[in-house]
């Protein structure tokens, strides 16, 4: 069984990359209408998320969380920091993230057997257009945020500058963290990639008046 949560307040996204960066054939003119062809690697995507959604059984679950405390942690957290090396509530949700799956390991399949993996590696979509890719976090369960963060700018830069490489682009983790929240989505119903069995779908953050019990 599979399951894939989509879950607003803090970010949404859509997609499961793939690596090797290949330009995409020129554009088609035709009568009225003009084709623009994808490159070998958002086929490649598309290829892979069409093959998930048909065979793994998708279910949704969408709740609301208060992030007062998260907030209040980031800015204790960067007040030690250079302004150039401060922490996103991004990395922090992604931190969680890992967190989570570490204390429920069963979200995890094989086909015919759950895989319980000793580390947590998160893939986390990135980029937009021909360059979204989703390269993997390794061991993020056990490291600290900052670690996590460099090396989410470190992966956006190389995919800005279209120097992908390396075997973490292409490497399937074990849960895919997908963040559109800064384009205002609210909430997401992504697709599983496989072999996982989880995708963690977050939409924006807002203010709420929420009243006490």
């Amino acid at each position: 069984m599979a399951a894939a949560s989509a879950e607003p307040v803090t970010a949404a996204a859509e997609a499961a990359p793939v690596a090797v960066v290949t330009p995409a054939a020129a554009p088609i003119v035709g009568d009225n209408f003009t084709d623009y062809p994808l490159n070998e690697a958002s086929i490649a995507t598309a290829n892979l998320l069409s093959y998930s959604k048909q065979t793994i059984p998708h279910y949704y679950l969408t709740f609301d969380v208060t992030l007062d405390s998260l907030i209040g942690l980031r800015s204790t957290l960067n007040s030690t920091l250079d302004e150039d090396d401060q922490i996103s509530l991004n990395d922090l949700l992604i931190k969680a993230s890992a967190c989570a799956m570490k204390a429920c390991p069963a979200a995890s399949w094989m086909g015919d057997s759950v895989r319980m993996y000793d580390n947590v590696d998160v893939n986390v979509v990135m980029g937009n257009g021909d360059n979204l890719y989703a390269p993997v976090l390794q061991n993020v369960s056990s490291r600290g945020v900052k670690s996590i963060s460099d090396e989410l700018s470190f992966n956006l830069e190389n995919i800005e500058k279209g120097t992908i490489s390396g075997q973490n682009f292409a490497a399937v983790g074990t849960v895919t963290f997908l963040n559109l929240g800064m384009y205002g989505v609210k909430s997401c119903a992504p697709i599983i990639r496989a072999p996982q069995a989880v995708a963690l779908a977050l939409g924006a953050a807002e203010n709420r008046v929420v009243p006490k019990e």
